[in-house]
């Protein structure tokens, strides 16, 4: 291999150390970052090298395997099968380690090949036997990608995480000394024409997996979210989310009965296809317990009231995350949290919150908490009266109580509509989506609980009554062996809100049959996979625990003594390994080009012959000084010789393999006619 060749296989110093800090910062991970990067830049300064055969390599290498393997399992249980895949990433700059701290400090310049796999390794094992040669790769260059690949699994923002990783690359390219010489200008262009194609592939490999993890991990129904982010929620929200079987959350109760919905959020306006909050969008933060941070006051107990308690365990769809919740929230306990708000329509976000989420609930029956009817609560648009007239007046319910329009309004959707799992009526997008629900309740008379709570809502108000519309889940299957409530994607509900004898009351107009087709939708095996998706729930519940906090602390504190001992048994034990100090290779001691140059062993024959070169002489002065006492055709292969010889040390494109050849060819002719001549 030739000086050239040499020097391109290894990175610029510091470039490997820069991109551990960068992953350290990234990650949260900064000491355990700087602490790799001085064992990977520590070969510059610490002058032994150790002796490994490939049996040990390989053995490190499987090591580095199985490694990765209990990150993964271990996040698997932490975490859930939805974050499992970045926490692992995150840690392949830690578990890749030992097979490059192996190359770094061995008396090698490489991995052999065959040691990275272990058929290969086990398929050439004679030949290695044998004494023969095994191609070698320089892993240096794949671990700084590596390292690179676990911070970009963090969800860093966007373009700051790019930019980092477009400047790591580039002093990559520019510090490479077998790069060839081009226009600055061209060179610049192309850069930001690769940044900014790279940064689009980057975005789209981020939705990629998204979407990927929709589908395997959620379900076809997607992430377990109500759309109430931006205060709108689409028709055709819930009912895609109802196509995830999926456990969303689990509730168990402590005190008092389970209610039997959940709310995401009440919308007052209803316009395309869309219902939004209006008048209510801004958030009021909530108080801080005075005992305990992790607590949260909503809103303060009624008198008289029967408050209740509840638990909730389930996974954030985000930051912030709006939470589920029961009917007059008191009180969110044991959440930790950056911040926990509520709008007036009783959306609740937390921001700053675990992945996965375990808190209790204190709460009131009733809708106390929400604020009273507004002009909003009656508003309908004008493309839909004359649809909703005709029903209002068919069912007299201008005229009638309150109470009795709900009964007969509730008897008209039992008698002559049904339930579907998924209705997607067309046009929603377009000024046609003012007829939609024209079509639901004159002509199609089936669909799911979108339509059924959007027509309630608009016939109590073309009646007079101010009505909402609710998003949420209904709490009904429960777990006899493990005594809580299980709420899947398939739960998710929509329903109306009435004011009522001065108060809010939730008003469900959906078939009751709903539930049990929904349920026909269940794999069979769907309770092996509630299985799965309990355990990380379980441990984290276990981990909360005295006994759990002991155990975890523990073995924080004791795993990596334990690993690095086990480790140095299972792969030094019995193994041939010879610490030797010796100087290190050209590439690595200074990165100096041609230091191996034949031109130093001809010199040294050169000063036996002649005169010593004083220090600090030029060679090329020391030469015609002292080359004049030679004759024949010796001086003109030592000139030969030389010229070539600065250009392998001093020229930036170093030598081709003809010129390096002619080289070795002029000095050991000139070695010869030396001896000769003495």
């Amino acid at each position: 291999m030739s000086a050239r060749t040499a020097d391109a296989a290894l990175p610029p110093a510091g470039l490997a150390a820069a991109a551990l800090l960068f992953w350290g910062v990234l990650t949260g991970r900064l000491v355990l970052g700087a602490g790799l990067a001085l064992l990977i830049e520590g070969r510059r300064v610490v002058r032994f090298r150790w002796e490994t055969s490939e049996p040990l390599l390989a053995r490190i290498w499987q090591s580095c395997i199985i490694l990765f393997a209990v990150t993964v399992i271990v996040t698997l249980i932490r975490y859930g099968a939805a974050r499992a895949g970045y926490e692992a990433f995150e840690w392949l700059a830690v578990v890749t380690s030992p097979i490059v701290l192996a190359q770094v400090y061995g008396t090698q310049t490489g991995i052999p090949v065959r040691v990275l796999t272990a058929v290969g390794f086990r398929r050439h094992a004679a030949v290695a036997a044998a004494g023969a040669g095994s191609r070698r790769v320089n892993l240096e260059y794949p671990y700084i990608a590596t390292v690179l690949v676990a911070a970009s699994a963090v969800k860093p923002g966007g373009p700051l995480f790019y930019a980092g990783v477009a400047a790591l690359l580039g002093w990559a390219m520019l510090k490479n000394p077998a790069r060839p010489r081009l226009n600055l200008a061209v060179t610049a262009l192309a850069a930001c024409v690769v940044a900014a194609a790279g940064y689009a592939g980057h975005i789209g490999l981020h939705n990629l997996h998204l979407a990927i993890e929709d589908r395997f991990v959620y379900g076809a129904g997607g992430r377990p979210d109500l759309g109430v982010d931006s205060s709108v929620t689409r028709i055709g929200t819930v009912g895609e989310l109802k196509l995830s079987p999926a456990v969303a959350w689990r509730l168990r109760e402590q005190h008092g009965r389970a209610p039997a919905y959940l709310r995401h959020a009440s919308f007052n306006i209803w316009r395309r296809g869309m219902w939004m909050n209006i008048g209510a969008l801004a958030f009021a933060p909530a108080q801080q317990g005075p005992g305990d941070r992790d607590d949260w006051r909503l809103s303060p107990p009624r008198p008289g009231a029967q408050a209740a308690r509840l638990g909730l365990c389930g996974t954030g769809a985000g930051d912030p995350t709006y939470l589920p919740l029961p009917d007059t929230v008191l009180a969110l306990c044991r959440l930790p949290a950056k911040s926990v708000a509520r709008n007036g329509l009783a959306a609740v976000k937390v921001a700053g919150a675990p992945a996965r989420l375990d808190f209790e609930v204190d709460y009131e029956a009733g809708l106390a908490g929400d604020t009273p009817p507004a002009k909003e609560d009656l508003d309908v648009p004008k493309l839909e009266r004359a649809a909703l007239q005709r029903v209002v007046e068919r069912l007299d319910l201008a005229g009638a109580a309150p109470a009795r329009a709900l009964t007969r309004l509730s008897a008209f959707f039992a008698k002559h509509f049904r339930y579907s799992r998924y209705l997607a009526i067309d046009g929603l997008q377009d000024e046609r989506a003012q007829s939609a629900l024209q079509q639901f309740l004159e002509h199609d008379r089936r669909g799911h609980c979108e339509y059924f709570a959007t027509a309630t809502v608009l016939l109590l108000r073309q009646a007079g009554i101010p009505a909402r519309y609710v998003t949420g889940y209904c709490v009904t299957e429960y777990d006899r062996r493990r005594q809580e409530y299980l709420i899947r994607g398939l739960h998710a509900h929509a329903w109306a809100q009435a004011w009522l004898d001065g108060a809010w009351h939730y008003v469900d107009t959906t078939p009751g049959n709903w539930l049990a087709v929904e349920n026909e939708a269940l794999p069979l095996l769907q309770p092996l996979r509630d299985w799965f998706q309990r355990v990380p729930f379980a441990i984290g519940r276990w981990r909360e625990r005295p006994v759990g906090r002991a155990v975890t602390t523990a073995a924080r504190w004791g795993a990596l003594p334990l690993l690095l001992v086990y480790l140095w048994v299972r792969l030094f034990r019995g193994q041939r390994t010879r610490r030797v100090r010796a100087r290190l290779p050209a590439a690595l001691e200074l990165r100096r080009p041609g230091m191996d140059s034949e031109w130093f062993r001809l010199e040294q024959d050169l000063v036996a012959a002649l005169d010593a070169r004083p220090r600090g002489e030029p060679v090329r002065v020391w030469w015609s000084r002292v080359g004049r006492r030679l004759s024949g055709a010796l001086p003109a292969h030592v000139e030969q010789a030389l010229t070539l010889h600065y250009r392998l040390r001093f020229d930036p494109g170093g030598l081709e393999p003809d010129d390096r050849r002619r080289l070795k060819t002029l000095a050991d002719e000139a070695r010869r006619a030396l001896r000769l001549t003495r």
